[in-house]
């Protein structure tokens, strides 16, 4: 069963964007902290398909940070591996200390059950695969070890 939703700030007032970007990411992720040094007039885009293990989601937008505190881990249940793929501009993944510049082309991974810091750079997109922790560690068993510090490169 696929199940596919938009979301988008463009119909939400002014004044109400982040709020209501932070709430979808949210409901759209795991359960996140989200800044921007810009909430008013905030834009953001995201379309989300998910499948019966993973989900896969395009995300575009205005400048502003995602963190997973250790009080959002406690508060789940759900783990995931997280693979973006920058598609537009610049992001910045930090976790485990390990910090990934990601710039068109490159793919980044990182651990819904550890803390980790995005920082997304203005008019950003990016394509993100999200897979249940359990599945992917069954198959690739050291798949931890590359969560902050992956940056594959898929330029020719």
């Amino acid at each position: 069963m696929n199940q596919a939703v938009h979301y988008s700030t463009a119909d939400i007032s002014p004044r109400d964007r982040f709020a209501f970007w932070r709430e979808t990411v949210c409901d759209c992720y795991v359960q996140l902290g989200c800044e921007a040094p810009k909430a008013t007039g905030f834009s953001g885009d995201l379309s989300i398909t998910r499948h019966s293990v993973i989900a896969i989601s395009n995300v575009s937008g205005a400048i502003h940070s995602v963190v997973r505190r250790k009080r959002d881990i406690r508060a789940s249940t759900a783990e995931y591996f997280l693979f973006s793929l920058q598609r537009k501009n610049s992001s910045r993944i930090t976790q485990f200390e390990n910090q990934s510049v990601l710039r068109p082309d490159d793919i980044g991974i990182y651990d819904s059950a550890h803390p980790y810091l995005l920082e997304l750079g203005e008019g950003f997109s990016k394509t993100v695969l999200q897979l249940p922790k359990d599945r992917l560690l069954a198959r690739l068993p050291d798949a931890q070890m590359m969560a902050g510090e992956s940056r594959l490169e898929l330029r020719e």
